[in-house]
């Protein structure tokens, strides 16, 4: 999937996706949540707090 197909599902910024993939910038907690639903994981291992 490309940045500009994940961005169009998250409703955010092709300019938000890469500066999160670069470390620049963390998505705020509302993000986080959407993120992980979307993936089908949780939190905790998008925070790396489980494998």
């Amino acid at each position: 999937m490309t940045m500009t197909e994940l961005a169009d599902k998250l409703h955010c910024s092709v300019i938000a996706i890469s500066r999160w993939e670069r470390g620049l910038q963390i998505p705020n907690l509302e993000m986080v949540v959407i993120i992980a639903k979307f993936f089908n994981v949780s939190t905790d291992y998008l925070c790396g707090l489980e494998d």
